[in-house]
């Protein structure tokens, strides 16, 4: 739930975290920046500070980890030249929509978001919602990975709206499944069907939970857990460590449907403050946040969702898992229906992100 009075910090913070909770990051490329306009090759003389919205909440120990990472790293990467006022928890936009069109008109300068906050105004992350793309939460990430064609893709249609991505790796505390207010245990999908599920933004997965029979209700990170409280949802769409940690106590269990869905976070600086840092300061902006979020991606994504699993058993949440059959079937039914939606809405993106698919060897169920 929002706060009522907004908390600023600043970073570089002294951040310890373990890593358990919920929610992901992935990134993007400065190739972009260097086919949009010039880019200064050495550092500004003076120091500048860049404003970074975010739907991250604090106190939870992924997102700190990868917020630390951001403003520790800028300013550590670039000697202190650039140093970050950091705006969590939707506190200076009340959706990171509204703070991804600031940073387009050059408002702010950095946003830290969810794709499902970015597809209306850029279509290629429509794609990073396909059901069942991947084979696990690690196969996943491989795909939005810096230089994949579907990374290559998603780029280019940002700098059109002169917005970098920065290459980061993806990260994410695992697939999203569905926190339930029932205590009856779920054992499908099927019973979503005539349900209100909370999403976290509008794109094809409503369109895939629609395809099964519920109504989809948006509700942002902030105001999941007062949705299911007041009965607005019955069910919320978000990873292992989102329900346990923003909607403890307020679920009473969590189904995890394989890889259905994923909420991959990414990192925009607008271009023009991207190109006037130089070169060397973006490399080394890069290579600085991507030391802890792309590790996190690789080595630690699913140890920290099995972790998340047990934490909810713990809790006294009822925890159901569907097996590999159940998974077949639906990626079979889900994936192709996905994907024709996002063949109609962009197909230069489709096609990449079909090649990326292909270059991984993941199973293709080709859209109609």
């Amino acid at each position: 739930m929002r706060r009522s009075t907004r908390r600023i910090r600043r970073w570089p913070i002294a951040a310890a975290v373990s890593v358990a909770a919920a929610i992901s990051v992935a990134a993007c490329s400065s190739g972009s920046s260097s086919s949009s306009g010039s880019t200064n090759t050495s550092a500004s003389a003076s120091s500048v500070t860049w404003k970074l919205s975010s739907d991250l909440t604090t106190g939870v120990p992924f997102n700190d980890l990868y917020l630390g990472a951001v403003g520790k790293g800028i300013s550590t990467a670039t000697d202190g030249k650039v140093t970050v006022t950091e705006y969590p928890a939707n506190e200076l936009y009340s959706t990171q929509t509204l703070a991804m069109s600031a940073l387009e008109h050059g408002q702010i300068q950095a946003v830290v978001t969810q794709a499902l906050q970015v597809n209306s105004l850029i279509k290629a992350f429509d794609g990073t919602q396909i059901a069942y793309v991947a084979p696990n939460s690690v196969d996943y990430f491989k795909i939005v990975a810096p230089g994949t064609p579907w990374f290559k893709e998603a780029q280019a249609e940002a700098a059109k709206l002169g917005i970098e991505m920065v290459p980061i790796s993806g990260a994410s505390p695992g697939e999203a499944g569905f926190g339930f207010t029932s205590s009856t245990p779920v054992t499908s999908l099927n019973a979503l069907h005539g349900m209100k599920v909370r999403v976290s933004g509008a794109g094809i997965v409503s369109d895939e939970l629609t395809k099964l029979g519920a109504q989809t209700v948006n509700l942002s990170t902030t105001e999941a857990a007062a949705g299911l409280e007041n009965n607005t949802v019955s069910a919320a769409l978000g990873s292992a460590a989102f329900s346990a940690g923003a909607l403890k106590g307020v679920i009473h269990g969590f189904y995890d449907p394989g890889s259905f869905q994923y909420g991959p976070y990414f990192m925009f600086v607008n271009m023009n403050s991207w190109n006037s840092i130089g070169t060397a300061n973006q490399n080394a902006i890069v290579k600085s946040v991507d030391a802890t979020i792309g590790n996190y991606a690789t080595n630690s994504v699913t140890a920290q969702q099995q972790a998340a699993d047990t934490l909810l058993k713990s809790q006294g949440n009822w925890v159901t898992t569907a097996s590999a059959a159940e998974v077949a079937q639906s990626a079979k039914e889900l994936q192709p229906y996905a994907l024709s939606i996002f063949k109609g809405e962009d197909q230069t993106s489709y096609q990449a992100l079909v090649q990326t698919m292909q270059q991984l060897n993941y199973p293709v169920y080709p859209a109609s």
